[in-house]
């Protein structure tokens, strides 16, 4: 089942979505960067998910009272990893 974010699919519109939710955190998610083939997507998509079943509404434009989610995927050239020699035990 898929759900739907406030005010969007959800058949209300996003005036009668942002009154009756000026209470509630809302959220914007910032498109996400540096991720391989098609993780961009799938993690921008995956954390409006997340927040949305958060009961935190999301969002599509900044404002001055709205959070905003930045991500960006790490170059995979500047992770170091431990190294596979071992110790000698």
């Amino acid at each position: 089942m898929h759900r739907a974010w406030r005010g969007e699919r959800a058949g209300r519109s996003a005036t009668a979505a942002s009154s009756s939710n000026s209470n509630r955190s809302q959220v914007m998610v910032a498109p996400v960067t540096g991720a391989p083939s098609d993780g961009n997507r799938q993690l921008y998509s995956g954390m409006r998910r997340a927040l949305g079943s958060s009961k935190i509404v999301i969002v599509d434009t900044a404002g001055p009272d709205i959070f905003t989610v930045v991500a960006r995927s790490p170059d995979r050239s500047t992770i170091k990893r431990p190294s596979s020699s071992s110790n000698g035990s």
